[in-house]
């Protein structure tokens, strides 16, 4: 029951967030058949979990443009 309450007051708070080129915006959450979901923007390309285990560690410029872009969402 936390778990959910956490879950649902995070929605509540994301779906407050302005429109913002980097944030994945999030449409819609509930429960379906006894299961809680969010359904959020498609964003094409991949993580950056997964970038890192194809590739190995990035550049260091390239660490540093994500960081940037992170913090700009963050802001």
């Amino acid at each position: 029951e936390d778990t959910v309450q956490r879950f649902l007051r995070e929605i509540k708070l994301t779906s407050q967030l302005a429109k913002h080129r980097h944030l994945v915006h999030a449409y819609d959450a509930g429960a379906s058949a006894g299961t809680h979901y969010l359904a959020m923007e498609y964003v094409e390309g991949i993580d950056l979990d997964r970038l890192v285990e194809q590739a190995g560690p990035l550049p260091v410029p390239q660490a540093c443009d994500y960081l940037r872009q992170a913090a700009l969402g963050l802001e």
